[in-house]
């Protein structure tokens, strides 16, 4: 029998070649972007050092109203990972993962949490990057709407604990009197295990859409980073790239809202971003024993034998 003739072959078959890093690729034709953003760098959070970025204000921005994004790629896990945070004594505004690894972000003023929102879904997946957006605006006239949390672009909406602001409740991130943190509380004792983070971007004032920060990738169905445009960061907001070892706080949306550094050196710096990420030393087999350290780059063990972790991605 004659192999089978297709007339027009090319209209109904499609060649296409992928390079990537051995994950499931999906092929096809799809509709080409050209706003997909570079992350060049990222900054590594040690769970071992104490060490983070601080800033105060000097001027009140608004209290009621902001957007917080940032992508993050978890190291320890089952430690309390602050990601922003803003407090004085018992007032306080946190976004961290929780000791049970789920999202956590909260204010709590004289020890009463005027909101409370707790993730039902946990973020144990040491090999990828997450991003994370939060959008407050306790004037808008839905209760349910004042506070929305998105992790890669889909909004969240199964919650452990959702306790919503009241109208024009007013916050502590972005004013005078709160020292404001990434990495930590500010305290020396305390302990985590953040991993890195990578542009990070606080919105004073205003709530820039999600699609401000990231777009679904049309050939794989991932979010991804998005080049930044057009973006009024408001008085207190910033953009923070880590593109300098010499000013790892640098703040570069135009507002020079700089933050001081805190036991970071140059090679806390790493080209481990989400638009090429890289392998690191896996956690969750946790059986072989030893302490990850430096963005789970590094194992110490005191055993006599020998310690197997694995990598979190496969070689290419």
């Amino acid at each position: 029998m004659a192999a089978p003739t297709i007339p027009n072959g090319e209209e109904h078959f499609f060649v296409t070649q992928y390079e990537g890093n051995g994950a499931a690729q999906r092929v096809g034709r799809f509709v080409p972007f050209t706003d997909s953003g570079v992350i060049s760098n990222s900054c590594i959070f040690n769970a071992t050092t104490n060490n983070y970025l601080a800033r105060t204000p000097s001027s009140n921005g608004s209290g009621t109203t902001l957007t917080f994004s940032c992508w993050v790629k978890r190291g320890l896990l089952g430690l309390r990972d602050i990601l922003y945070n803003g407090n004085i004594t018992s007032n306080s505004e946190h976004l961290h993962f929780d000791a049970n690894n789920k999202l956590n972000y909260y204010e709590a003023g004289g020890g009463a949490r005027k909101w409370n929102y707790v993730t039902t879904r946990t973020f144990e997946d040491t090999s990828k990057w997450y991003h994370i957006y939060v959008r407050r605006d306790t004037t808008d006239s839905t209760a349910a709407d004042r506070i929305q949390i998105y992790v890669d672009g889909e909004r969240v909406t199964a919650y452990d604990t959702e306790t919503q602001p009241a109208l024009n409740a007013t916050g502590y991130w972005n004013q005078t009197s709160y020292g404001h943190y990434l990495g930590t509380t500010g305290s020396a004792s305390y302990i985590r295990g953040i991993g890195y983070l990578a542009e990070i971007n606080m919105v004073d004032g205003s709530n820039p859409a999600i699609s401000t920060f990231g777009l679904t990738d049309t050939s794989t169905g991932r979010w991804i980073p998005k080049a930044l445009t057009g973006i009024t960061y408001g008085t207190n907001g910033f953009r923070l790239q880590f593109g300098s070892p010499s000013a790892i706080g640098d703040d570069t949306s135009g507002n020079n809202n700089d933050w001081s550094v805190n036991d970071l050196v140059a090679s806390d710096l790493t080209t481990d971003s989400p638009t090429q990420n890289h392998a690191t030393l896996n956690v969750n087999p946790t059986a072989s024993g030893g302490t990850l350290s430096e963005g789970n780059l590094k194992l110490v063990t005191n055993n006599t034998g020998y310690n197997v972790k694995y990598a979190t991605l496969k070689p290419t």
